[in-house]
């Protein structure tokens, strides 16, 4: 058998299913907190088209510094609890 060869036994030992069920849920946890950072970038990246679009169309910007910040506030929010409110 050479240096990187693997040895594997015909007989397998059995695995814990509750192993199994954890690996799967940090898993799909993993995926889930990729998402939320995709989503989260995009939303941010939408709110300073809007930003930009508000102050060009003549809104004033405390107002729409005010209206960014809630929106911000808000994705954080859901993204630390899971919900608005």
């Amino acid at each position: 058998m050479s240096d990187w060869e693997i040895e594997i036994p015909e007989n397998a030992p059995e695995r814990d299913p509750s192993v199994e069920a954890i690996e799967a849920r940090l898993r799909a946890s993993s995926e889930r907190a990729v998402m939320a950072q995709k989503a989260m970038r995009a939303a941010e990246r939408e709110l300073s088209s809007l930003v930009k679009e508000a102050v060009a169309a003549g809104i004033p910007v405390p107002k729409v510094a005010a209206l960014a910040r809630v929106t911000s506030d808000d994705i954080h929010r859901v993204l630390e609890t899971g919900g608005l409110y």
